[in-house]
């Protein structure tokens, strides 16, 4: 088994020109037992072609999609030169704690362990149904379709889009080195988030007191 989910070292990523954002998530980070670090956010303008860049057909926003992949890239390439063995955690700057995950939420991540084959584990990921058996539900969230222990979040993608970047922890180095080379691999970019719940081992691990989305988009 991997070790748990305490990190030894944390980047969150927030843009120059959001110091409302940055206020707000270093407030939240504040009891954080890890060292945390900012990561200034890429922010891409202009036309993909300017870029050298392409996305995968049918992606949408596709400038905002690769700004917020070139951040998640840097982030990971912080951890490999910090000369830590991790854990690691990359937080988004929208993310919502509640007070109680500094307490009865670092209990749980200290129980939990990971299989030794995972890359890394979503905090609390968000779930859409693909075919609504409701259809009142629409868009909706929904409930975490395999319960709420720790899920391999690709079992879950014949019913279920997952989605949810905002809290993302990779147990360790040699983790962080595997989800980075195949970024790297990648001649067509894509929502970081679908990128990790389909191209590596990733978890999901529901949490009340994580949530995200307080904030719009700062990449229209």
């Amino acid at each position: 088994m991997a070790q748990n989910l305490i990190a030894d070292l944390g980047v969150f990523i927030n843009l120059d020109e959001r110091p409302d954002r940055r206020a707000h998530i270093e407030r939240l980070l504040a009891p954080a037992p890890w060292r945390m670090v900012r990561l200034s956010a890429t922010r891409l303008s202009g036309k993909l072609s300017d870029h050298d860049l392409t996305v995968e057909p049918g992606t949408s926003a596709a400038l905002a999609v690769c700004s917020i992949w070139q951040s998640h890239r840097r982030a990971l390439q912080t951890f490999l030169d910090a000369g830590s063995d991790g854990p690691f955690a990359l937080i988004e700057d929208d993310l919502q704690l509640q007070p109680f995950f500094w307490t009865d939420g670092l209990e749980y991540l200290q129980r939990t362990q990971l299989p030794e084959d995972a890359d890394m584990v979503l905090l609390n990921p968000r779930y859409r149904e693909r075919k609504p058996t409701d259809p009142t539900v629409g868009k909706r969230f929904v409930a975490p379709p395999l319960g709420r222990g720790l899920t391999r979040l690709s079992e879950v993608l014949e019913t279920h889009h997952c989605t949810g970047a905002h809290f993302c922890i990779f147990p360790d180095r040699a983790a962080v080195a595997r989800v980075a080379a195949l970024m790297d691999a990648k001649e067509m970019l894509l929502d970081v988030d679908v990128f990790y719940v389909r191209d590596t081992v990733c978890y999901g691990l529901a949490m009340k007191s994580v949530s995200a989305g307080k904030f719009g988009s700062d990449h229209i």
